[in-house]
């Protein structure tokens, strides 16, 4: 935990895990594993996702890096694009 002060009582705040300056977390990194194993699964490229999903072959690369905090709307995405339901992604 952080300590900060403001005027005379502190306050403290909980430290976010992905305040590792790489914006890398535990579960961003598995979660990514995930999304990668089922692409090489179906044998596609980052890049043929990227054209199925409708998302930049870069953000598919730093999902699968565990660099991308993924929205729900690029799940749905990302799931339409492996061919896939939605709950199957996790």
């Amino acid at each position: 935990m952080e300590q900060e002060t403001t005027s005379s009582q502190p306050v403290v705040r909980p430290q976010n895990e992905d305040e590792d300056g790489g914006g890398n977390s535990q579960l961003t990194q598995q979660f990514g594993e995930r999304i990668k194993h089922l692409r090489i699964s179906v044998s596609l490229s980052q890049e043929e996702l990227s054209f199925r999903s409708g998302l930049h072959r870069n953000y598919i690369s730093d999902v699968e890096r565990g660099r991308r905090n993924i929205s729900l709307k690029a799940l749905d995405k990302l799931a339409k694009g492996l061919g896939i339901a939605l709950r199957d992604l996790f």
